[in-house]
């Protein structure tokens, strides 16, 4: 069940000894569990399911799965492979690599919401609790970078994926295992071809999973969470098409280290597309595998429409319904064959 986080704390709690919260981070900090498997990314264009198909991984017993849309991205912003200066001081790279939403969620919890400005009378947000202490999470960085041998960029972002995964004291899943993978979800970053390569170069064991959306029912969503951004057909299916032809050129240069879903099958076939993807990544095929959660806990769509229950939904499937004939009219236009293409090479 989610909780509100704005709750006043009990009047023990503010009695409480400040050395039993120093005691529960030196466990953590004197025994980490090391986070050094191999990252399937998960990217494409955003409203095309990324944040669902990690929720679907999300409690899987083989899996790190990073909670939060993955923004380690420097030096511009999360839309960027990081490139970090390994002559640098690692205070730099941790900076370099740290997300902004730890301390924001430390204190407001976690909330996916794609309606940033619409809301119904009678919805209710939920929130989850995300205790991920930041303190706790550079002295962690700083104590691998210091006790490992740095020689390569993957070093640092191993010591990065310790740090995040022992400083979130209520990951229900970080003693399960033996883990085969991290995943992690970041809308676009793997549009952009120098991104992809840089994720392999660091990640050469690493896999590239990527989701195409019909494009119809794409536009119908994106419009609904944003029609300042998305409003103009022209403009966003140009970056629509921009994703699927990087998902093929992504299969061709990459083979098997790239996994195409699609959309459509995720939501109308959810245990045969996520059998699929345990069969691709080598890990066992669970009932956790067919329920989004949030460190466990089930929750709602992260949809652009008003959402009932928990779950995977098939009326995204419906999208498209209520657009404009012109609009429809750009958009076979402008993706023409292409959405065919992609789906060919899905998984």
């Amino acid at each position: 069940m989610a909780t509100s986080p704005t709750a006043a704390a009990p009047p023990e709690l503010e009695r409480a000894p400040r050395d039993e919260f120093h005691a529960l981070l030196e466990q953590r900090l004197q025994r980490p569990v090391a986070v050094r498997e191999p990252l399937v990314l998960i990217s494409q264009i955003q409203r095309s399911g990324g944040t669902l198909l990690s929720q679907l991984l999300d409690a899987h017993p083989q899996l790190h799965a990073h909670p939060h849309e993955l923004h380690i991205g420097y030096p511009r912003d999360k839309r960027d492979w990081p490139r970090l200066d390994l002559s640098q001081a690692p205070e730099r790279w941790f900076e370099a690599l740290r997300e902004a939403h730890v301390d924001r969620m430390l204190v407001g919890g976690y909330r996916k919401y794609a309606r940033k400005w619409v809301q119904y009378e009678d919805e209710r947000l939920e929130t989850y609790p995300f205790l991920l202490i930041p303190s706790l999470q550079r002295a962690l960085f700083e104590r691998c970078v210091t006790s490992w041998p740095i020689g390569r960029q993957r070093d640092v972002l191993d010591a990065y994926m310790t740090s995040y995964f022992n400083a979130w004291i209520d990951n229900r899943n970080l003693y399960t295992g033996p883990k085969r993978w991290i995943t992690g979800f970041s809308a676009r970053l793997a549009i952009d071809a120098p991104n992809r390569e840089r994720f392999f170069a660091d990640y050469p064991d690493g896999r590239l999973v990527a989701i195409v959306r019909e494009p119809r029912s794409w536009y119908g969503s994106a419009l609904a969470y944003n029609a300042d951004r998305y409003g103009n057909p022209e403009i966003s299916l140009r970056l629509w098409a921009a994703s699927a032809e990087a998902m093929i050129e992504a299969k061709r240069r990459f083979g098997d280290g790239v996994f195409l879903i699609a959309f459509e099958r995720m939501l109308a076939d959810t245990e045969g597309t996520m059998r699929a993807l345990a069969e691709f990544l080598h890990i066992d095929f669970t009932p956790t595998l067919i329920t989004p959660t949030f460190n466990g806990l089930s929750i709602k769509a992260n949809s652009s429409f008003r959402v009932e229950r928990s779950g995977v939904l098939d009326a995204p499937l419906r999208r498209h319904e209520g657009l404009p004939a012109e609009a429809l009219e750009t958009i076979d236009r402008l993706t023409d064959g292409l959405y065919d293409r992609v789906l060919a090479l899905t998984g």
